[in-house]
């Protein structure tokens, strides 16, 4: 009886002035949360991806460092600026980057374990699972746990071209644009059922036609935000490449290999992790989305990096 009251209360005039506080309150928190989490809060959202090991934060090796500080200077970023830009240890076989450029809260780069090992033999294959709640080992003699191994060894080159990549994709506006989208599809939720409802007077109808329209108007909206979210990505990905093809030959020859890796890495795990894997990843090696694009195809990565010429240097 008190839920029907509400929902009853919130077709009168107080009702639907309160319902716009509520939607105001709620879009605003989606700007600021999309915001202030890579930079405010930065810190605490690092802390989800951080290694940690006996309970502390794993540290930097020493030749991580070298080659993070050798990646600044080969993308020229000023001294000053270098302050803003900090490596950590991240979880997982994945280079993560996190924060802003132009914000004074800096940008981090998570790098991953393997970036510490020159060659499969250094592994402690012991510590590799597969499936970790199912606590699956890997067959590394076979062919597709040799694939894994082999793949997980990168190169100086292909190392530095991943830290690049991660450091000019933060340099975007890319951070700007998703607060915008995701507060602009927000609003535009609130704002276009608000319009439905007054103009074909649905506020007098049976409540499950209201829901069928928020419903509709929601998708809509949500399909709009991961479109333009998506596209945005994709754009800045390839714009990224392109900068660092032509800022340095050695991003070129890294790039090749690091995505030759990571095709190799997801095909492995696509018959590792047997339906799972065929879930997540192509015969190619591509994520296996149906319909979303998140990201460049991996393909259309390493093609793109294959048959580039190498700049010449003057």
């Amino acid at each position: 009886m008190a839920t029907k009251n509400f929902l009853n209360w919130l077709l009168t005039e107080k009702g639907k002035q309160f319902s716009f506080y509520v939607a105001g309150t709620a879009i605003t928190g989606i700007m600021v949360a999309s915001y202030t989490s890579q930079t405010i809060f930065i810190n605490n959202y690092k802390d989800l991806f951080r290694l940690y090991k006996n309970g502390v934060a794993a540290p930097v090796p020493g030749i991580l460092k070298e080659r993070f500080e050798k990646t600044l200077q080969l993308l020229e970023i000023e001294e000053a600026e270098r302050q803003l830009y900090s490596p950590f240890m991240s979880c997982g076989f994945d280079i993560i980057g996190l924060g802003l450029s132009s914000s004074r809260f800096g940008v981090y780069i998570g790098l991953p374990s393997n970036f510490q090992y020159n060659s499969p033999q250094n592994f402690d294959t012991s510590k590799i699972v597969l499936n970790q709640a199912e606590g699956k080992s890997v067959t590394w003699d076979s062919k597709e746990g040799q694939d894994l191994l082999n793949s997980m060894v990168l190169s100086e080159k292909a190392q530095l071209y991943a830290i690049a990549k991660e450091i000019q994709f933060r340099q975007s506006p890319k951070l700007y644009i998703d607060t915008f989208i995701a507060t602009s599809c927000a609003a535009a939720t609130y704002i276009l059922s608000s319009i439905i409802n007054r103009k074909f007077d649905f506020y007098s109808r049976p409540r499950v036609i209201r829901l069928i329209v928020y419903s509709f108007v929601s998708s809509l909206c949500f399909m709009n935000f991961i479109m333009c979210k998506d596209m945005s990505q994709l754009y800045y990905e390839k714009t990224s490449d392109d900068y660092l093809i032509a800022k340095d030959p050695v991003f070129l020859e890294g790039g090749k290999e690091f995505w030759e890796k990571i095709l190799k890495r997801n095909m492995a795990l696509r018959k590792l992790l047997g339906p799972r894997g065929e879930s997540m990843y192509t015969i190619t090696g591509n994520e296996n989305n149906i319909i979303r694009s998140k990201h460049l195809p991996f393909t259309e990565r390493q093609s793109f990096f294959a048959n580039k010429a190498a700049p010449s240097v003057n």
